[in-house]
């Protein structure tokens, strides 16, 4: 049976994976009462809890056991209704889904040589030039700049998120962010360079500071990559594959 989530019981589920990461660094920007963005757990006969999901706005994070009820959560969301489902890739096979987009899970392990130091990490940077680089870089699911700035700058205030950028001269040449920060994991993510820039490792600087911050703080940091040689870069820059992802952008009712 699927119940709103209580918080602590919540966030102690989440520590299982990448996507209760996601969901914890919801909980913690949003509160589990937070009209726009909703909290619900799976629990077996033996009232132990094997799911957890999170919709906000329109789109679903879940995170689910093996042993989880996958019929009754396969209809739960039909029940509450998303745009993107968000999952490891077996649980979207045992919702019956066939994945929109997939990839890999990379977790980082440790420094393969030193940081060169280029990347800051502000507070409050600029968010209308990173929007436009993430843009120029092919994000093409941010939605509106208004809104993305936003929910972003919300999250940077919770302390849920932290970007680190490298600019050359006054241009932003490179930015990657702590797009959900929990307790004992951090989740890492919109890695871009400038196109006239790129070749000279910028990206992979900004996203190896965080990981290096988040890491030296005991903190489990991962990130979605697709399939294909982006998969070898993380590898070279001190990530493991741990698993896979899916997203599910729903067409038809499931």
């Amino acid at each position: 049976m699927l119940k709103l989530a209580e918080e602590k019981e919540l966030l102690d589920f989440c520590r299982r994976d990448a996507f209760g990461t996601k969901i914890a660094g919801y909980l913690k920007t949003y509160s589990a009462d937070s009209a726009a963005v909703r909290f619900w757990v799976q629990r077996n006969d033996g009232d132990i809890i094997t799911a957890a999901v999170c919709r906000a706005y329109d789109s679903v994070v879940l995170s689910a056991e093996p042993n989880a009820d996958f019929e009754e959560l396969r209809q739960f969301l039909k029940i509450i209704g998303f745009s993107t489902l968000s999952c490891e890739e077996s649980v979207c096979q045992k919702l019956g889904l066939s994945p929109t987009r997939s990839g890999n899970i990379v977790r980082f392990e440790h420094l393969l040589k030193p940081l060169r130091g280029e990347a800051q990490m502000p507070r409050y940077p600029d968010l209308r030039d990173v929007y436009s680089l993430l843009v120029s870089s092919g994000f093409d699911r941010l939605g509106g700049r208004d809104e993305w700035i936003a929910d972003v700058s919300r999250r940077m205030n919770r302390d849920t998120a932290q970007w680190s950028v490298i600019y050359s001269g006054e241009t932003l040449a490179a930015c990657a962010c702590a797009l959900f920060v929990a307790d004992s994991a951090v989740f890492l993510g919109c890695v871009a360079a400038r196109e006239d820039m790129r070749g000279r490792g910028l990206g992979g600087e900004a996203v190896l500071t965080l990981a290096e911050r988040y890491s030296s703080e005991g903190r489990r940091v991962e990130l979605f990559c697709k399939d294909g040689s982006i998969v070898e870069f993380y590898k070279k820059s001190g990530f493991a594959p741990v698993g896979r992802w899916a997203e599910y952008d729903i067409e038809q009712e499931i």
